[in-house]
């Protein structure tokens, strides 16, 4: 079969992006996917759904980085995230799986200010959600 692609890809370096040759059909079957990360976000997206006028997605499992090249290093095999845009306030509070079989990594930012959150932490992260969302 011809290639219909004449550039060659470039080498990637392991450990870096989804090119385990792991298939998405089989994702389901790991600890940590993207529905146990949904399942986690489900009250995030709750908080973010109840702010009136809210101009960002209140849930969403199509984050940015999902749809990067395989060999782009932040690409991430899952990216959900739930949003809050109004007033002076612009917040998202994203759960991610960097490859199959890797832990989740949970972040809030909040008008371009990072926080990251251990699995053990997600009350406190939920606390600090609901906190943004009474001030939008």
């Amino acid at each position: 079969m011809k290639n219909l692609n004449p550039r060659p890809m470039p080498a990637i370096p392991r450990g870096q992006g989804c090119v385990d040759g792991f298939p998405r059909k089989y994702h389901e079957l790991l600890p940590w996917n993207e529905t146990r990360v949904a399942e986690i976000l489900r009250p995030f997206a709750d908080v973010a759904g109840s702010v009136v006028n809210s101009r960002r997605t209140a849930y969403t499992n199509g984050g940015g980085l999902r749809y990067r090249r395989k060999w782009d290093p932040e690409r991430m095999c899952v990216d959900c995230y739930s949003a809050i845009k109004r007033g002076g306030i612009n917040a998202a509070f994203a759960g991610r799986i960097k490859c199959p079989g890797d832990q989740p990594e949970f972040e809030l930012l909040v008008n371009g200010k990072r926080r990251i959150f251990e699995l053990s932490e997600l009350d406190e992260a939920l606390e600090e959600w609901k906190r943004i969302a009474a001030a939008a």
